[in-house]
Order: C-alpha cells, then structure tokens, then sequence
C-alpha cells in the first residue's frame, strides 16, 4: 500500500512554501486552479502546482484490474483520483498488494492521498501516487492548517486591518467551527460543501474553535477569536509587515549566536507589539525557513545574514 512520507509541510531553506513539491490543499483549491500556457503548467496561489497533497472521505471507489478509481470529498468539493496499482516483476498488478489497497480504502474512509497534476485537452487530472488511509483525526486538522498557512505564505495579499478588528466581522476565521469564513475560505464544520469553507465533522458537529488567519499584531488583542479580532489591538503592525521587520532586523546581525528573542521584541516594542506576538511570528518565520534557532531556542538567525 502506497505510504505517506510525512504529514508536515517542509519548505526549503532558502524558498519558503514556494518550492514546496508536495502542496497540501483542498479540493476547492485545486479547482480554482489555472492551466497557464500551451506547456500545460498548472499555476496555483501563483506557483507551479506538480504535486497536490489532499485529504477527504472517499464517496467512491471503483476498483479494476490495473486501477483504482476513487472520488473524494472534504466539504469544499468533490474530485477523482486515478492510482494505478503496483507492478510485480513480470509486469502485471501485484495482486497482494491490489487486495489490500481495496480492503483499507472503502466508501466512507477518511484519507490522505498524495497526487501528481497533470493536464489532458485542455483539462486537469490527479494520478494517485501515495493513498493512505486515516486513523487520526488530528490529521485532518494538521492537513487544513498546512493547506491555510501554505496559501497564505505564497500569496501575502489578504488583507491586515491596521485598527485591531477584522473587516471581514464575525466568524471571518479559517478553521475549527461551523460556517466559519475567510479569505482563503477555509472553515470547518458539516461536512456539507459551501461557499464559505469546507467542514470535516458530521452534522453540526466540529472539531474546535475558531483559527483566525488574518490577525492584527499589536497590543491588547486576543489570539483567534471567533468574532475575527487579531493578535492585538489599535496601532499595531499588520502580520505581513512584522515578518519583514524581523526579516531586515536578523539579516543585518553578525553576530555568530544570531539574536535573542527578547533583544528583538524590544526593538519593536515602541510599535505596539508585545514579545508574545514576536515569538509567534519567529515561529511563523522558522517554518517558512527564514529564521533558524543557533545556540538555544532563545536565539535566532536569519537565513540570510550578512
């Protein structure tokens, strides 16, 4: 059975999220994919999309002799999946391991599926290469995560109020709970598809609250509130405008040990951002391979230093 190599999403040390191999997504989002040239690329959030990571529950699966066809579902819409069994020695299906991908992957189960984009006249398709089925369900909400924090990595064009609410009002985060809405349109709640996002629970059931994916950064705000309030109050520096501060900031350091946290948060204190809010954008920053830990977890350099 074909196994994952890994639920993560691993930038590059240099690249960030755009030389990504494997991008994690939803169904939605590779339907709003585009073909761009007569090369057949396909573009998604801008970058070449060659293999696509999703997660969904099978609604249907239509083995043959050589193949297993298989439509999925993750609330934002529904896509087929080609994954051509394994070859034995001489040629033909390896039957053992045909028998025991039909068994694990039935209508009904949750799966992460890892595919290669391909175009044909002018269309899309999705040749299977990993399928594995899910025993966790933290790793359907791992997977929505990746997908958010991907998208918004690669596209930095959401829109950051500078006031300390979301203009979007209430229910504007992506993620965890019912109709939750966003500019990527991500939310998880019924698994009934909408034009708000996509769920991953059944009925009105979900799995938690609310993930905001625009926050403002400043000082006096919560974290994520359902309402779409941001990490921080009036004044504060938009989410995309911290990153690059701190980016400039570490890249002129010389200094071998890198910089400590503390050190950092000071320097942006006169703007309103408090040093929790600078731990997470360093977090933010060390998973898109911008920042690295030197010494202890107290100290960073950039990737770029001087």
């Amino acid at each position: 059975m074909g196994m994952s190599q890994g639920m993560g999403a691993t930038p590059t040390k240099q690249g960030g999220y755009d030389e990504l191999t494997l991008t994690p997504a939803t169904i939605r989002q590779y339907q709003t994919a585009t073909i761009s040239d007569v090369e057949g690329r396909v573009l998604l959030d801008g970058t070449e999309l060659k293999d696509i990571k999703l997660v969904g529950r099978v609604v249907e699966a239509d083995p043959s002799d050589s193949a297993l066809s298989l439509q999925i579902e993750d609330g934002t819409g529904r896509v087929r999946i080609k994954y051509w069994y394994p070859q034995a020695a001489d040629g033909t299906t390896d039957g053992a391991r045909k028998a025991d991908m039909d068994a694990a992957v039935t209508e009904g189960t949750f799966v992460s599926v890892s595919a290669a984009v391909k175009t044909s006249n002018g269309r899309m398709i999705l040749n299977g290469s990993t399928i594995k089925p899910l025993a966790d369900p933290n790793e359907i909400t791992l997977h929505f995560v990746e997908a958010i924090h991907v998208h918004v990595d690669r596209t930095r064009r959401i829109p950051y109020s500078k006031g300390g609410s979301n203009p979007e009002g209430a229910g504007a985060g992506a993620g965890a709970g019912a109709g939750a809405a966003a500019v990527t349109g991500f939310g998880m709640g019924s698994m009934q598809a909408s034009s708000s996002g996509f769920g991953m629970g059944s009925g009105a059931s979900s799995f938690g609250a609310g993930l905001d994916v625009k926050p403002v950064l400043g000082g006096g705000g919560a974290a994520g509130s359902s309402s779409g309030s941001g990490v921080g109050g009036g004044g504060g520096m938009s989410e995309f405008d911290l990153h690059e501060h701190l980016k400039t900031i570490l890249a002129k350091c010389t200094d071998d040990q890198g910089m400590a946290i503390g050190d950092l948060a000071r320097q942006v204190q006169s703007r309103g951002v408090t040093e929790e809010t600078v731990r997470k954008a360093i977090e933010d920053l060390s998973m898109t391979g911008a920042v690295y830990s030197t010494t202890d977890d107290e100290h960073v350099k950039s990737t770029e230093a001087e």
